[in-house]
């Protein structure tokens, strides 16, 4: 007998599969020009984006706009950082990292197993 652990695992009805649902970690590094107000209009962005796809953001932890220590352009030498917690289907995670780096006003996305 297998036992399976819910907060890992849901059914998805649609094509009746089992999924592999896991905890994310997202540090985001945002175009924002030293705005709070456009991080928080990135934020809900960002987070639209999550859910859309199938995912559940937790609570958002906004750092602060901080200065790069290797500035590639002269244009933008510092962003806005936040931690965004999420859960997200294990094999749709490549897709929603390469949606997410695709955006302008992301400068890096980096997602690690919480």
């Amino acid at each position: 007998m297998v036992m399976i652990r819910s907060e890992y695992y849901k059914i998805n009805n649609d094509s009746n599969y089992l999924a592999v649902v896991k905890q994310y970690q997202g540090l985001f590094i945002l175009n924002t020009a030293g705005k709070v107000e456009g991080a928080d209009d990135v934020l809900s962005q960002v987070t639209e984006v999550i859910n859309g796809a199938g995912g559940k953001v937790g609570e958002i932890e906004k750092i602060d706009n901080r200065p790069f220590a290797r500035v590639a352009d002269k244009k933008h030498t510092s962003g806005f950082y936040a931690k965004v917690p999420f859960e997200f289907e294990h094999s749709e995670l490549a897709s929603l990292q390469a949606e997410l780096n695709d955006r302008d006003d992301v400068f890096r996305v980096m997602v690690t197993h919480a």
